[in-house]
């Protein structure tokens, strides 16, 4: 009996341990579950925890042989993670929870052994008892102060539990206004009230209200509003001190004007009279004015204003010295023409009169005038002015040799026809009769005519000549005429060309969804000869895209796009992250400066890189020792070297730092001030800023951040092939620079 006691023990024993660790707490209260792993043969494993989050709250979670972020635990080591307890986690229990038995579960995501292989491993968790209150004892509090201006609340809690059993509102209008102290709002004035006020000093509403009366003017002080002048009363006012309202005017008389100075205000001339005026010394006005009698002309000097000529009297004038007007004026007697000179004015011809004037030498004028007889024709010279014809008249005339004017004039006899020879004036023709004329020899007169008969003359043919030309459509035409008479003699079709098609040219492109449009036309005329449709090209998928990032509360979203018109063909959602990985560092891939003797306690990790060759090389951007997030580039060209980098999507670079060294000795450095560094994607001269050194060490430490949900997330396998041959290269090179 007591073994089988025993044995249901130890079996209920076991039940425990396989099911976890079963914790009791109340609502509000925090709880601390082991996490446990078990039959573990992994050098890389991690676990991921589960929970129902409407009742816990996750606070905190530890990993004793690794790290944690999120829900996630990751432990890495070279020899298999021992089993056991690895890490716990603190939830609180949410207020609103309801009793029972919540699950913390706990399962392993992924698991490596030392050769990369998938290794076995399980893992536990544990469970939370949240336990019910009875609420034996409660106590009522304010939490919201009512006030005259807001409705306050007061709430009913257990004194165990914390549970709200119920909640009140305390109205506004049960509590009165606090009167704060009377406060003028409106000063008083001489004539017009004030006013002042008592608000709640809660609620700030005026409560009361009461008059200041008004205080009335003050003796006032006498000011001239307006200045008096010679002629025009002033005025002065009492003027309030207090509010500047005048009280009451009065007139201020006018000064009168003064003595005054007198002043020529329009001086006389020798034909007008002045003025002076009596001017007020204070305001510049007329007091009186008097005239100022003209002066009078002097006995001024005669001048000649006009020269006498020979038949026209000049003149004289008494001009006054004083204003140059003229005082009188009397005439000079003409001096008459001298005896004067003949001159021939007009020459005489044969039959017109001739003139001769006396001209006075000293005006240019004509004393007088005379005539020269016509000298008459002579001889004169016998001119044909007409030729005769042979049916019209000619003439001759006698001209004067000295004028050129006709004489006489005579008849000439006409001379006759002369009778010339029979001359073909149109030939006959094919179809058309022609004409021949009998012609004078002298003048081309037709004397006679008579009929050239056409019958029995065939046409002329001359060549086909094309007329039309043809189209692509149409026939044209080519015609053959007569080379004497112009007649068409015959016509000949010439046959369409017919459309000569070009290339299909897309007219209307096609689309993802909807089909195009090719056309074919005449290169010639440029009909359309065939019309043909263009298949739809169809979606060209594109990347992927995260649209909505997902965060540790929400699910995010992401979509895949046709790359051509943007139509949305895929989608889906993200899960919510449950681990970040903060503050990582990530360096290009190679050896580690510890495992070669350099004293730190870093991973960090360099890239030895031969300048000496051109050319482009890409290496992994290592994260935490832990994952792939990226390529590093590094382009050697033309006697620089140029590095940049790039992160897989999600990764989100906080800082960036770049050096180059020359040996591990300057690795002694690390984690200081004193390192050199360069800028990402600025080419760096070999010469100039690397001493011409051939062989470098590329050392890239940024610091970033990113989920473990990644897709694009590799393992980074300390243990692979691939990274053992990178060593085993890096070695060599770095032995060729003697290191």
């Amino acid at each position: 009996m007591k073994r089988k006691l025993l044995l249901l023990l130890t079996a209920v024993l076991l039940l425990l341990t396989l099911a976890g660790s079963a914790l009791a707490a109340k609502a509000g209260e925090t709880v601390t579950v082991p996490i446990r792993l078990n039959n573990s043969n992994g050098c890389y494993v991690k676990v991921r925890i589960s929970y129902d989050s409407s009742v816990l709250t996750l606070e905190s979670l530890t990993c004793s042989a690794g790290y944690a972020s999120g829900t996630t635990m990751v432990m890495a080591d070279t020899s298999p993670i021992a089993s056991g307890q690895i890490g716990t986690a603190t939830f609180r229990i949410k207020d609103n929870a309801q009793p029972g038995t919540y699950t913390v579960g706990a399962s392993v995501v992924e698991c490596w052994d030392i050769n990369e292989n998938p290794g076995s491993a399980s893992a536990s968790g544990g469970s939370v008892i949240v336990t019910a209150c009875q609420h034996a004892q409660t106590t009522w509090s304010t939490v919201k102060e009512a006030t005259c201006a807001a409705d306050g609340q007061r709430e009913e809690r257990c004194n165990e539990c914390g549970t709200i059993i119920k909640r009140e509102t305390i109205a506004a209008s049960t509590i009165p206004h606090t009167p704060g102290e009377m406060t003028q709002t409106k000063a008083p004035g001489c004539t017009a009230e004030g006013e002042k006020s008592q608000k709640c000093t809660v609620c700030q509403k005026i409560i009361k209200t009461e008059v200041i009366p008004a205080t009335g003017h003050d003796n006032g002080t006498w000011k001239t509003t307006k200045e008096p002048a010679c002629t025009v009363k002033g005025e002065k006012s009492l003027i309030c001190g207090k509010c500047a309202a005048t009280i009451k005017s009065e007139e201020i008389p006018a000064t009168g004007h003064d003595d005054g100075t007198w002043k020529t205000t329009k001086e006389p001339t020798c034909t007008v009279k002045g003025e002076k005026s009596l001017i007020c010394g204070k305001c510049a006005e007329t007091i009186q004015s008097e005239e100022i009698p003209a002066t009078g002309h002097d006995n001024g000097t005669w001048k000649t204003t006009r020269e006498p000529a020979c038949t026209v009297k000049g003149e004289k004038s008494l001009i006054c010295g004083k204003c140059a007007e003229t005082i009188k004026s009397e005439e000079i007697p003409a001096t008459g023409h001298d005896d004067g000179t003949w001159k021939t004015t007009k020459e005489p011809a044969c039959t017109v009169k001739g003139e001769k004037s006396l001209i006075c030498g000293k005006c240019a004028e004509t004393i007088k005038s005379e005539e020269i007889p016509a000298t008459g024709h002579d001889n004169g010279t016998w001119k044909t002015t007409r030729e005769p014809a042979c049916t019209v008249k000619g003439e001759k005339s006698l001209i004067c040799g000295k004028c050129a004017e006709t004489i006489k004039s005579e008849e000439i006899p006409a001379t006759g026809h002369d009778k010339g020879t029979w001359v073909v004036a149109s030939p006959a023709t094919c179809e058309k009769d022609g004409v021949e004329e009998l012609r004078c020899t002298k003048c081309a007169a037709v004397l006679d005519s008579r009929v050239l008969p056409a019958a029995g003359i065939a046409h002329t043919p001359g060549k086909m000549t094309q007329t039309t030309d043809p189209t692509c459509e149409q026939d044209g035409e080519k015609t053959q005429l007569c080379t004497v008479c112009g007649a068409v003699i015959a016509r000949e079709p010439v046959p369409a060309t017919g459309h000569k098609p070009g290339k299909m040219v897309v007219t209307l492109q096609p689309t993802c969804t909807e089909k195009g449009e090719q056309t074919q036309t005449c290169t010639t005329c440029g009909v359309v000869i065939k019309t043909e449709p263009v298949d739809a090209t169809g979606h060209d998928q594109g990347r992927w895209h995260v649209t909505v990032e997902p965060t540790r509360e929400t699910e995010g979203m992401r979509e895949r796009r046709c790359k051509a018109c943007g139509y949305v063909l895929e989608t889906e959602v993200l899960p919510i992250v449950t681990a970040i990985y903060y503050d990582m560092t990530a360096c290009s891939v190679g050896p580690r400066f510890r495992d070669l003797g350099v004293n730190t306690d870093k991973w960090f990790m360099f890239t030895p890189v031969d300048l000496s060759v051109d050319g482009e090389y890409e290496f992994d951007l290592i994260a935490g020792n832990i994952h792939k997030v990226g390529t590093v580039t590094v382009l050697v060209n033309d006697g620089t070297v140029t590095v940049s980098y790039e992160v897989i999507s999600g990764v989100k670079v906080d800082n960036e730092f770049l050096s180059i060294l020359h040996d591990l000795e300057e690795a002694e450095l690390l984690e200081t001030d004193e390192m050199i560094q360069y800028a990402f994607g600025q080419p760096i001269s070999i010469q100039n800023e690397l001493d011409g050194d051939p062989i470098v060490l590329i050392f890239l430490c940024n610091e970033l951040h990113y989920s473990s949900e990644i897709r694009q997330l590799t393992h980074f396998r300390e243990a692979g092939a691939d990274y053992q041959a990178l060593l085993e290269r890096c070695e060599q090179l770095m032995a060729l620079d003697e290191y």
